[in-house]
């Protein structure tokens, strides 16, 4: 009896920093937006090892799914749009800048 092929996941997204995820609380936080970590997060095709989920608690309908790959790290809004950065840092910026 031969085994069945389960088809390979691709490993999207990486677990961030420590310190990466402190500075992105803390930033959140001080903005009134929620952060959630996801570990383990994926589908039949696609794996995270970590995504976070921000959104903002006083804008229930803006929500954000942030993630670490090994060059940038990617954040997708809502409505589907993602941006890329080098860092955390810059990543969680842009979206207070942008009124997260």
């Amino acid at each position: 009896m031969r085994a069945a092929r389960c088809p390979a996941r691709l490993l999207k997204g990486l677990a961030f920093e420590i310190a990466d995820l402190n500075l992105i609380r803390d930033r959140a936080r001080a903005h009134n937006i929620s952060t959630i970590i996801q570990v383990d997060h994926g589908s039949d095709v696609e794996e995270y090892e970590e995504v976070l989920v921000l959104y903002s608690r006083s804008r229930p309908a803006s929500r954000w799914m942030m993630w670490r790959t090994a060059h940038a790290v990617c954040m997708r809004a809502t409505d589907g749009r993602i941006g890329r950065y080098r860092t955390a840092a810059l990543a969680i910026e842009a979206l207070l800048r942008n009124g997260g």
